[in-house]
């Protein structure tokens, strides 16, 4: 409850805004405001509105959305974050919540212990509930983390299966598992 009640007894003049850093984080998220130029698309005004009837200054228009980012980070500097980290985390927030994702060969240059810390990762973004459409060449990475595999030759559709189906394709042996 103290906490709270610190955040609520700030004022403007306290808050650390970082408009440029919001700006192209809203942008890079899908939310900017294109109408201003600043803020959140669609943002409310409800907070100013109920502290203008209570007669504060509110000439410093910010959205509801828009004052959470700054009540946050001006929480998170104060306890010690950096503004690089906090920042990292607002873009997370904002912008880690894809319905699908597309990962391009990124098992490329890594070592055998790398592929292995990668494939847990994108098994641990699937399992939040986030498509995930993997590109890759490195067929042991495929068949271990993938439930359903398709494979393309000169970019047409070879083989589609599970990955014990796609290990013993003919097909798809010859071509590029060395059968």
């Amino acid at each position: 409850m103290i906490r709270i009640y610190r955040m609520l007894s700030l004022n403007f003049t306290d808050l650390h805004i970082s408009p440029d850093l919001d700006t192209v984080t809203y942008t890079l998220a899908g939310l900017a405001n294109p109408q201003h130029g600043w803020g959140i698309r669609g943002d409310s005004f409800r907070c100013l509105e109920a502290l203008g009837r209570m007669g504060a200054d509110t000439w410093f228009q910010l959205g509801d959305l828009d004052l959470a980012t700054h009540l946050y980070r001006t929480e998170r500097l104060r306890k010690g974050g950096t503004l690089a980290e906090v920042t990292t985390e607002i873009a997370r927030a904002l912008m880690l919540r894809p319905a699908y994702l597309l990962l391009d060969e990124p098992a490329a240059g890594l070592s055998a212990e790398e592929i292995v810390r990668l494939g847990a990762f994108v098994v641990e973004i699937a399992r939040a509930g986030t498509g995930v459409l993997l590109v890759e060449h490195h067929a042991d990475l495929i068949f271990d983390i993938c439930h359903h595999v398709t494979v393309l030759n000169l970019g047409r559709t070879l083989a589609a299966g599970t990955p014990a189906e796609i290990r013993s394709h003919r097909e798809v042996v010859n071509a590029y598992l060395g059968g």
